[in-house]
């Protein structure tokens, strides 16, 4: 097979007329297989549930709190005291997230 300059030129160009004929298309093409790329990376980022150990290790890290029994004494001399202390403390254990 012999390649000499003007062939491989003028294959090239007529590579090059169709790549710019298709430009739309391909472009089109290979924007949507990076997006659908993407999408499947982020789905089965999402899928990964925590291991058992993994799950325990940060509850380990987690702190507890911890209430004085100084400060619970008061707080349940208050609460048997006065209705409206009553009233707020039991809806705050109801639903803890209200403001």
């Amino acid at each position: 097979m012999n390649i000499d300059k003007d062939t491989l030129i003028s294959k090239i160009n007529a590579l090059l007329a169709l790549i710019q004929r298709h430009a739309l298309f391909l472009g089109i093409v290979g924007f949507s297989l990076v997006y659908g790329y993407i999408i499947w990376q982020v789905s089965s980022l999402v899928a990964v549930e925590p291991s058992e150990k993994e799950i325990s290790e940060q509850l380990k890290r987690a702190p507890r709190p911890k209430l004085d029994k100084e400060a619970a004494r008061i707080i349940e001399n208050l609460e048997s005291e006065n209705i409206n202390v009553q009233t707020v403390l039991n809806e705050a254990r109801e639903n803890p997230f209200s403001e």
